[in-house]
């Protein structure tokens, strides 16, 4: 009776086994966001941008030589790209003469790829609003956390900042993984609004 659940379980963990190799197989298969790879730098500088130390206007030469348009700016301290039929955009703050934040909006952009990118989160922020990644340098925003329930490879990324600052608030949670959110709610108030 013993030999006939240690053979079940010899199987069932094998079979479990093979499911993981499987999966972090087709997981590597998976090409990076191209938004993410754009450029041949590691973030936070993105598309040969880094934030902190690239002036202003030789960012604004790199973006329209890889196809960007200004779509607007004026009398603000950032200045708005996008690349004709794609759903992202990309907003560049400056103090003074020099690019301070790299602010990425797409639409197809989801958690997995940002970790995929970057590997796992330093923190999550009190709310479970902004995971941040390389001690703050990186921070992936999301809308109405509440209304998403946990955090999964597939919960959207509204806006992907970059900086060249470290950034990290006292009472964030350090990162457990893909869980539910009230695992990083217990030092936030609860939200609503869905």
């Amino acid at each position: 009776m013993i030999g006939r659940w240690l053979r079940l379980a010899s199987v069932l963990t094998l079979a479990l086994a093979g499911t993981n190799a499987l999966a972090a197989l087709v997981g590597q298969i998976r090409p990076a966001h191209p938004w993410l790879a754009e450029g041949g730098c590691a973030l936070p500088c993105w598309a040969d941008v880094h934030p902190g130390h690239t002036p202003v206007a030789e960012a604004a030469r790199t973006l329209n030589e890889r196809g960007y348009a200004l779509r607007a700016a004026g009398d603000t301290p950032y200045l708005v790209y996008e690349r004709p039929r794609a759903a992202c955009t990309v907003r560049l703050e400056f103090r003074g003469a020099r690019v301070s934040v790299i602010r990425l909006r797409c639409a197809d952009l989801r958690l997995g790829d940002v970790v995929a990118a970057l590997g796992a989160p330093d923190t999550v922020a009190p709310g479970a609003t902004v995971i941040r990644f390389g001690f703050g340098r990186v921070r992936a925003r999301f809308n109405a956390p509440a209304c998403i329930g946990r955090f999964t490879p597939f919960t959207p990324v509204t806006t992907l900042s970059l900086s060249g600052r470290s950034d990290v608030p006292t009472g964030a949670s350090r990162w457990w993984g893909f869980q539910p959110l009230w695992r990083y709610r217990r030092l936030a108030p609860s939200t609503s609004g869905c």
